[in-house]
């Protein structure tokens, strides 16, 4: 297995770096290497997000000749505008390390690059596979026959992509065959698909949702599938009128592309109560065809106080011990199972075999 390092590393990443070896065999993860300014240097990742640690440091320098890896893994999407991108792969190359490049897709790269990686064995572009390059062989608007489990958040950072990825797991040792569909491109280390282009192409809304029905049928024919988790492409609900959060659009359009078998919510543990998830349940049995099975307890919160002020969604992590007594709490009170997925992966590997169990 060849060592490697990820390089920018951002709070969202944080569910690809704790499932790293789970997913993949090819590299392993000696550390991660965040921009500097974060405050996370010689720490455990886990801490940014208030999270249980996960044995993998972040440091804040990309040293190049270091002996400890020989590939740097880089998320591009992450990268600060002007950063010096070629200097930094022509360095690396010159230093005879091995570059993998994962990007939504082909593009978002530069002509230089592109042509690099047709140059250069070391270098690697990880894509996601452009089922929607095939959209010729898919004939009008059809229904999708395999299960869809949609995961999605009343807010996005509610470790949507943890839970995404943590499904896809356990499923896959329950001897299923899954195709997983992110946002994320980072995912593609683990081989999952990546819609985010189709939502950002020049059609209306019509279109798009014809064409994701399109790659659908596609990814169900090619890759046959026992189920298809799909990581939803924004929230899943509007959050207030102070900040509307996107009001689900992207998320409603795909439900009409595919119909929705199974759901997994995820949202602020503060928000976790009988009462209010009841209404979600109502509200996503007509918005998108099927109601909550279970639900993610998070401890992302929503900052009240800067959402007054600033009229936009900003998100802290609470501690996480706190996080824990609330939903052991709730655990008992709620119809919709709940629970934490970092804490309790058991728990909620019992509650996703009984949802698919239930054919809910």
């Amino acid at each position: 297995m060849k060592k490697a390092v990820l390089f920018p590393f951002e709070k969202v990443l944080l569910p690809v770096v704790r499932h790293f070896q789970e997913l993949q065999t090819e590299y392993e993860l000696t550390e991660i290497i965040a921009l500097p300014g974060m405050g996370l240097s010689s720490k455990d990742a886990g801490i940014a997000c208030t999270q249980p640690l996960i044995g993998v440091q972040v440091v804040d320098k990309l040293d190049t000749e270091s002996s400890n890896w020989d590939t740097l893994i880089l998320v591009r999407e992450y990268l600060p505008v002007g950063f010096g991108e070629q200097d930094m792969v022509n360095t690396l190359l010159s230093c005879k390390k091995e570059l993998v490049v994962l990007e939504h897709s082909r593009d978002r790269l530069p002509q230089w690059l592109l042509q690099l990686s047709k140059e250069e064995a070391s270098l690697r572009l990880v894509l996601p596979k452009e089922f929607w390059e095939q959209e010729v062989q898919a004939t009008g608007y059809e229904g999708i026959h395999t299960p869809v489990l949609l995961i999605g958040g009343v807010v996005e950072e509610a470790d949507v992509l943890e839970v995404t990825i943590l499904a896809t797991k356990i499923l896959k040792d329950m001897g299923l065959e899954v195709a997983t569909v992110t946002k994320e491109s980072a995912a593609g280390i683990f081989n999952f698909l990546d819609f985010k282009p189709l939502y950002s192409e020049c059609r209306n809304e019509a279109e798009k949702i014809i064409r994701l029905n399109h790659v659908l049928q596609i990814i169900e024919k090619e890759m046959i599938p026992d189920i298809i988790v799909i990581e939803a492409p924004d929230a899943l609900i509007r959050y207030n009128d102070l900040a509307p959060n996107g009001f689900g659009i992207w998320t409603y359009m795909l439900s009409q592309a595919v119909q929705i078998d199974f759901m997994v919510c995820c949202l602020p543990y503060d928000l976790a109560q009988t009462d209010f998830l009841k209404l979600l349940d109502q509200d996503f049995r007509l918005r998108y065809g099927t109601g909550i099975g279970m639900a993610h307890a998070s401890n992302a919160l929503v900052d009240s106080v800067d959402l007054i002020n600033s009229k936009r969604l900003s998100i802290f992590y609470d501690i996480f011990d706190r996080m824990e007594v609330a939903v052991k709490e709730i655990w008992t009170e709620t119809e919709i199972p709940v629970c934490n997925v970092i804490s309790h992966a058991d728990r909620f590997g019992i509650y996703l075999h009984s949802l698919l169990e239930s054919g809910e």
